[in-house]
């Protein structure tokens, strides 16, 4: 989904949210189209329900390239952290260590 295409976007995301009615949506993914429709505020909601639901796309904050929007907000900084993702000199557990807790079957 392009940015160019806020039309098209605005669709898609408000077929996903009908759709999150009565299913289970990604809460990360509607955040991503949020965002990528320039909507900080809500994209960051949807994140902060991501991080609530345990949503298993939490996990690529990190790296995730559609971040773009969202990573200098000291909010989303703040979540990245929440999840488990520190700094490279700060890592004192593996990835999957702190995927496990993130999820709830670490300690």
């Amino acid at each position: 989904m392009q940015a160019q295409q806020p039309e098209e976007a605005r669709a898609v995301l408000n077929a996903i949210l009908k759709r999150s009615e009565s299913d289970w949506v990604s809460p990360v993914s509607i955040a991503f189209i949020y965002s990528r429709l320039g909507d900080k505020e809500n994209g960051l909601a949807w994140l902060e329900k991501g991080y609530e639901q345990r949503d298993p796309k939490m996990t690529f904050l990190g790296s995730d390239p559609q971040r773009g929007r969202l990573r200098d907000d000291p909010r989303y900084q703040d979540l990245v952290r929440r999840v488990g993702f520190v700094p490279a000199a700060q890592k004192d557990m593996s990835y999957w260590r702190r995927f496990l807790r993130y999820v709830g079957l670490g300690s």
